[in-house]
């Protein structure tokens, strides 16, 4: 609920900003959509073996593969952040429309 409200004030909001800046939303969203869901996928993996532990009694074995998860999941949010700035700027223009607006409001 929460995310969906977010992304109908930002909606609104860009809407009345301009088209440039509605094309860098929808570029942007895009972008956030895929890592969110890049980022769900070991999450939900990680639920079912944990609950299969969890179901036949094997705490410690659940917990280990939490700390695990846990780790590999801030690994993988650590480097999904230096990419991201790491594309920011100049280098963001081969991700991002051509057109000069769009392109500026992206970055």
């Amino acid at each position: 609920l929460v995310a969906g409200t977010w992304v109908f004030v930002a909606s609104v909001v860009s809407r009345k900003l301009g088209a440039a800046a509605i094309a860098s939303h929808g570029v942007v969203l895009k972008v956030w959509l895929m890592f969110v869901l890049a980022a769900e996928a070991p999450a939900v993996a990680g639920q079912v073996i944990a609950a299969r532990y969890l179901a036949t009694g094997r705490r410690a074995r659940a917990a280990r593969v939490f700390r695990r998860l846990l780790k590999v999941t801030l690994g993988v949010g650590v480097a999904t952040a230096a990419g991201l700035c790491a594309a920011a700027g100049p280098a963001s223009r081969a991700f991002f429309p051509a057109d000069p607006a769009a392109a500026a409001a992206t970055t």
